[in-house]
């Protein structure tokens, strides 16, 4: 067959299927694994094309090593790093589902469709999955050094169609970060990271509480987090952020979104552990009725 009939793309030994998303850091596929002759089990495969490739894939060679030892329920299923053809990929199972870069854009409607918000306590179930997912990794140590997310954004969120969450691109911070030289990926991703990350490319407790809590805005609001670099500005549209559906924020949801988008890390939460109890309250509190996601 000739390469212009093919109906599919080679990518190392994958066979990509389907374009799902893309945006200015890469692309996501569903893929298909090829193992030996025959091929394996469907994936979904995000590869980093854009951005800062080269620091993307030194950041990969790091994570590659530890993606194996996240097999917690948390943690995307079976996910690997790999670097192909000098491109960082990001590699797990597929049974159904997007990232909650997909969900929360079809949610805001558009073009030919009406906005379907999505209710106030699966926004809260999904940050609390998400902070478990910080609170585990930050427990654990590799070659000595404590471990945290570092590159935490929606593309990164996995929710499969039973509902299931799942967070991927561990450890891929300091190519992530590095990337915010290209300006449409800062105006993609940057808000997500708080301004002293963007200085240092060093990754803590409280960068990912940080970046949590900006998701934990885009959830609930369905805006992105607004932009750290005017003190005033940014203060003023936390205040006034409304809800998908236009009602105010209720005030227990908007203290600990203050608390994690707090400018001075010293005032955010301590950890994604600390945030987590406080989303669980309300999560499991009663005030806030369960829906089906």
């Amino acid at each position: 067959m000739s390469t212009r009939n093919k109906p599919y793309e080679q990518f190392g030994s994958y066979i990509l299927f389907k374009r799902l998303e893309a945006d200015s850091l890469g692309e996501l596929w569903r893929a298909g694994r090829i193992e030996g002759d025959a091929l394996g089990a469907t994936v979904a495969l995000r590869r980093l094309t854009g951005g800062h490739r080269a620091a993307l894939a030194a950041a990969a060679s790091e994570a590659r090593a530890i993606a194996p030892l996240l097999t917690g329920t948390s943690f995307a299923k079976n996910q690997t790093v790999e670097i192909v053809d000098g491109i960082a990929t990001v590699v797990h199972d597929y049974s159904g589902g997007r990232s909650l870069r997909h969900i929360v854009d079809r949610a805001r409607g558009g073009t030919g469709s009406n906005p379907n918000p999505l209710p106030i306590d699966q926004a809260i179930a999904i940050a609390e999955r998400i902070s478990l997912s910080l609170a585990t990794i930050a427990e654990m140590k590799y070659q000595g050094r404590r471990l945290a997310h570092g590159a935490l954004i929606p593309q990164f969120v996995w929710i499969a169609d039973d509902g299931e969450i799942r967070v991927a691109g561990q450890q891929l911070g300091r190519g992530v970060v590095a990337s915010l030289s290209d300006p449409n990926v800062a105006q993609d991703i940057g808000r997500y990271f708080p301004p002293e990350y963007h200085a240092s490319t060093e990754p803590s407790k409280t960068t990912d509480v940080y970046s949590l809590g900006a998701i934990l805005y885009l959830l609930v609001t369905g805006n992105e987090p607004p932009d750290a670099t005017n003190a005033s500005a940014f203060a003023q549209t936390l205040r006034a952020a409304k809800t998908m559906g236009g009602t105010p924020v209720p005030d227990d949801i908007r203290s600990v979104i203050a608390k994690s988008l707090a400018l001075d890390p010293a005032a955010r939460y301590p950890s994604a552990a600390a945030m987590k109890q406080d989303l669980s309250a309300l999560a499991h509190g009663g005030k806030y009725s369960a829906t089906t996601f």
